[in-house]
């Protein structure tokens, strides 16, 4: 079993006594679960916090991280400050060998980031991957419609497309199903377990099955 990563750190900017503390409770986490990556967010509220803040803030947690011997995963988020690719990777310019990014299928489809983009990406910044699946259309504004997830093939996002793309580029980080409704909130634990991997399953099997037609 590869080590995990624990998911996910959003209020952490030096100078709140919030920030300290959820900071440290991340920590203890990676520390208990012997985890190698943290996943942290950025400018969820939207506020289009500026480049000159988020830089160092960022260098900040990272240098703790590596102090922990552990990697940051930021994660591109479909609107705010990292709504761009440029911008992700200005941020992890602070913290090279420790800072990577985290990419979920949703936020790059939100942001209509074409495939074609992702490989301007060193493969090896890639420390994390989410697939799920959504509408054609956003049900209210983007962080409404991000809590309006659908299982994979149950959308129209070009899920086995997203996994070729990196898989093309070399990317080796970890795949997880992040799907976030009302409906899988009201599911059993169980059979939300089982459906998130199965449908998961099928699309990574897909997306195997599409490389080696192609071989």
């Amino acid at each position: 079993m590869r080590r995990p990563a624990i998911c996910a750190l959003s209020d952490w900017f030096p100078g709140s006594i919030a920030a300290r503390q959820n900071r440290a409770t991340a920590f203890r986490a990676v520390r208990c679960f012997g985890a190698s990556v943290l996943y942290v967010g950025a400018d969820l509220g939207g506020e289009e916090i500026a480049l000159s803040q988020l830089r160092p803030a960022f260098a900040d947690l990272c240098a703790e991280a590596a102090d922990h011997g552990i990697r940051i995963a930021l994660e591109h988020i479909a609107w705010g400050t990292l709504r761009t690719l440029d911008n992700a990777l200005a941020v992890l310019e602070v913290a090279p060998g420790v800072a990577g990014l985290l990419l979920d299928i949703w936020h790059i489809s939100r942001a209509q980031i074409p495939l074609e983009q992702l490989k301007r990406i060193d493969p090896s910044q890639i420390l994390g991957v989410q697939i799920s699946d959504a509408d054609a259309a956003p049900r209210g504004d983007l962080a409404q419609d991000t809590r309006s997830r659908r299982f994979c093939g149950e959308g129209v996002l070009d899920i086995v497309g997203f996994l070729s793309c990196l898989d093309g580029m070399g990317v080796a980080a970890p795949i997880a199903v992040e799907v976030i409704s009302p409906e899988a909130q009201q599911m059993a634990l169980r059979a939300l377990c089982q459906k998130a991997y199965q449908t998961g399953r099928y699309v990574v099997n897909a997306a195997a099955a599409a490389r080696k037609a192609k071989a």
